[in-house]
C-alpha cells in the first residue's frame, strides 16, 4: 500500500469515527429533548441496524449501520424540531374537595 493510500485509509477511519460520535450525541440530545417536550423518541437495535423513531418529525424513521449513515441530516432536523417544541407542562394538582 502506498503512503498516500495509507493516509487516505487513516483519514476515512477518522471520518467514520466522527460520524459515529455525531450520531451518538444526536441520539442523546433527541431523547432528552423528547422527554422535555413530552414527546416520543425510540431507539433500538435490529439485526445490526440502529433504528430511531421520532414521532412528529419530518422524517420519523431513521436507520444507521456501520456502513450507512446517510440519515444524519434527518436526525439533525429531528433534533432541531424536538428542541423547538415547548416543554411539557406539569399536570395541575387536583383538589380532593
Amino acid at each position: 500500500m502506498t503512503e498516500q493510500a495509507q493516509k487516505n485509509k487513516d483519514q476515512l477511519g477518522r471520518i467514520q469515527t466522527a460520524q459515529d460520535e455525531l450520531v451518538d450525541n444526536l441520539i442523546v440530545q433527541a431523547l432528552h429533548a423528547a422527554k422535555t417536550a413530552g414527546l416520543s423518541a425510540n431507539v433500538w437495535m435490529d439485526g445490526g441496524e440502529l433504528r430511531i423513531t421520532i414521532r412528529g418529525a419530518r422524517q420519523q424513521y431513521m436507520i444507521f449501520t456501520d456502513e450507512d449513515k446517510s440519515d444524519i441530516g434527518a436526525l439533525v432536523d429531528a433534533v432541531e424540531w424536538l428542541l423547538s417544541q415547548p416543554p411539557k407542562e406539569d399536570e395541575p394538582e387536583k383538589d380532593d374537595d
